[in-house]
């Protein structure tokens, strides 16, 4: 079983599938703060966020 989801990007995601796919089966997700990504991220709620 996973225990977190990592999505290192450095480009502008406008909309991180990963992410979703992971929040479905209740991982949460370490993304960076760059782009769509902390749309989706609620920081320390369903996942974390870093600077690239």
């Amino acid at each position: 079983m996973t225990e977190v989801s990592v999505m290192p990007s450095e480009c502008f995601e406008t909309f991180g599938r990963v992410i979703i796919e992971s929040f479905r089966v209740g991982v949460p997700v370490i993304g960076s703060n760059i782009g769509g990504i902390p749309e989706i991220i609620q920081e320390e709620h369903n996942g974390f966020l870093f600077e690239p």
